[in-house]
């Protein structure tokens, strides 16, 4: 998917998309996606591959299989071992 994408409750992310992710609920980045956007999120869970801005309302976790690339405004972050 390119473009902007605004979705009224939570998200998860299995395949590519790029542009814009504007969700009011949570955003999940699956093991295999890959996101090449700004993310806006009450929590952001990244499993995957993000390259953009990463806006989390409330919590940000990248996990041991995820990476992030880009500027972060978190209000609680964790990241586990492995993760990059």
């Amino acid at each position: 998917m390119i473009g902007q994408l605004y979705v009224e409750g939570d998200l998860r992310v299995g395949g590519i998309v790029e542009g814009e992710v504007e969700v009011t609920g949570d955003v999940e980045i699956g093991d295999l996606a890959k996101v090449k956007a700004s993310v806006s999120a009450r929590d952001v869970i990244i499993r995957g591959h993000v390259i953009g801005a990463v806006v989390a309302r409330k919590r940000l976790e990248v996990t041991r299989s995820g990476s992030l690339t880009g500027d972060v405004r978190v209000a609680r972050l964790e990241i586990q071992d492995g993760a990059t």
